[in-house]
């Protein structure tokens, strides 16, 4: 009886470690196959996060592309804004050359003045920095040496041109020798004329 007892509780033994071993790799075979679908997930998830990055990659590739060529297209206005600027400046060069035998008279000053607001106007007009000091030279060389004295006396020995100066000095000198000029001729025709006469 001893005998066939202690076969039983083995028997038993063994029965209940089948049942601890199906139950311990039932568990082990659900979370490896868990462990299976988290990495098919994973995968598949990896694999979602490469196309986005060669999409945005493509992407990017494009929109350097892009913004290659928008740059290239503003250099090359910016390169066509600068001929039409040396254009321009030809051109007022050209008309305001003064001639030698009247470049200090006041009808020829005044028209000067009226060509270089003209086409000051106009760069401005086509949103052209005027105030660079390219014009300041460009002006000062067409002014004959007595008016550019003058205007420099009017400046002051510590200020410094600028574009808007230079013309506004340019403009009030011309205007007060036109009004001297005018004065002048009225006395001449007026009550001096009579004098020399009565003399």
């Amino acid at each position: 009886m001893k005998e066939i007892s202690l076969i039983l509780e083995e028997k038993e033994d063994k029965e209940g470690e089948i049942v601890k071993f199906t139950k311990a790799s039932e568990i082990y075979f659900k979370l490896l196959d868990g462990v299976t679908q988290r990495l098919d997930e994973l995968k598949i998830f990896e694999e979602e996060i490469q196309d986005k990055i060669t999409d945005t990659k493509k992407t990017e590739s494009a929109t350097d592309h892009k913004v290659e060529h928008l740059l290239q297209l503003q250099t090359q206005m910016q390169e066509q804004i600068l001929q039409f600027q040396q254009l321009q400046l030809q051109e007022l060069q050209r008309k305001s050359q003064p001639s030698t035998s009247a470049s200090n008279q006041t009808t020829h000053l005044r028209r000067l003045y009226d060509d270089l607001e003209r086409h000051l106007r106009s760069l401005d007009a086509m949103h052209q920095d005027v105030t660079q000091d390219v014009f300041i030279s460009m002006i000062t060389s067409k002014l004959p040496k007595e008016v550019l004295i003058q205007l420099e006396i009017q400046k002051g020995n510590n200020e410094r041109w600028t574009v808007g100066k230079l013309r506004q000095f340019f403009n009030t000198y011309i205007t007060a020798r036109e009004a001297a000029e005018s004065q002048s001729k009225e006395t001449h025709t007026g009550p001096s004329s009579e004098r020399k006469t009565a003399v």
